[in-house]
């Protein structure tokens, strides 16, 4: 009896981080779906992905704690770097669409909270309400102007609002639209920078 509680309470906090504001399942996402059912099978190497990411959680939170105490470019950039790479795991989606990602899609940073779905939400234990409500979501453009969902903890939330704080000592330019961005000395034609996620992925990943 207990094991099927579990389970339905599971069940209940997919479907609730996996729902839209409006409580619709989101289109691309179950077209992506789809899509994989079609592909061939391909199995993952999954001690190699752990160790990335106990990698990049323990590199994040050393340079999170350095900036927390003061400012230095270098920990600012490391910050930014192990952050994205993590966002861009946990969120399995591709490089250029999450490096690319603006200050104002951000800012439309929302709870998942129990008045935006509040039949799913009840139905969870405490233990599920207190997953739902560690994660954030906002969405950005796709390729195909369609909005996807990109979701965060709040431990990465953390990260980026400390981030966006000091972007004036990091000398990012303040016409500089991208959340990750990097300072140069001059944009042409607003041709602003941002950190490659691709390149630092790789580099990671050795």
């Amino acid at each position: 009896m207990r094991r099927e509680l579990e389970k339905k309470n599971a069940e209940n906090v997919i479907v609730l981080l996996n729902t839209d504001l409006q409580g619709t399942v989101n289109k691309t996402a179950s077209e992506s779906l789809l899509h994989q059912k079609r592909q061939k099978k391909v199995i993952l190497p999954d001690d190699d992905i752990k160790k990335l990411n106990i990698f990049l959680l323990n590199k994040r939170n050393k340079y999170y704690k350095l900036l927390t105490k003061n400012f230095s470019y270098d920990a600012w950039i490391q910050l930014a770097r192990y952050n994205l790479i993590l966002i861009l795991l946990f969120n399995r989606r591709r490089p250029g669409e999450l490096e690319r990602i603006f200050l104002s899609d951000y800012d439309s940073l929302q709870n998942i909270s129990q008045d935006e779905n509040t039949q799913i939400y009840n139905q969870l234990t405490k233990e599920g309400k207190q997953a739902a409500d560690f994660y954030l979501r906002f969405s950005i453009r796709s390729k195909l102007a369609r909005g996807v969902p990109v979701l965060i903890d709040r431990h990465m939330k953390e990260c980026l609002d400390l981030l966006i704080r000091y972007r004036q000592k990091a000398e990012i330019d303040s016409e500089n639209p991208y959340l990750f961005a990097r300072p140069q000395t001059q944009a042409k034609n607003k041709n602003f920078k941002y950190i490659q996620a691709s390149i630092w992925l790789r580099q990671y990943s050795l």
